[in-house]
């Protein structure tokens, strides 16, 4: 299966803020960076500075944090590719967000 996700860590706000930036074309979406926690676990949040700041730059839309953590439906499963619709039979994602922006092998 190829590569679920690109991300990039960012640091900002005078090092207050540390996020990470997911994109898997067109998605982009923002998680906490914290190094204390398992990299697997993604807690999705809005950055509407970070948004607006790159928003005319980006190819791409932001996928919300409230979206992101929706349950994913019957529907939006069978739009994805047959080896994606494998996987998240196997690893049972419990948000949106997990199914597009995941670490499954």
């Amino acid at each position: 299966m190829p590569v679920a996700h690109r991300e990039a860590s960012l640091v900002y706000d005078f090092g207050r803020t540390r996020i990470k930036v997911l994109c898997n074309p067109p998605l982009i979406a923002f998680t906490k960076l914290d190094s204390a926690r398992d990299t697997r676990v993604m807690t999705f949040i809005d950055a509407p500075l970070l948004e607006s700041a790159l928003g005319k730059k980006l190819d791409g839309f932001v996928l919300r944090a409230s979206d992101a953590n929706r349950q994913p439906t019957p529907e939006l499963i069978s739009t994805l590719e047959e080896s994606e619709k494998h996987a998240a039979d196997y690893h049972r994602p419990q948000r949106i967000g997990e199914v597009f922006f995941n670490n499954w092998d």
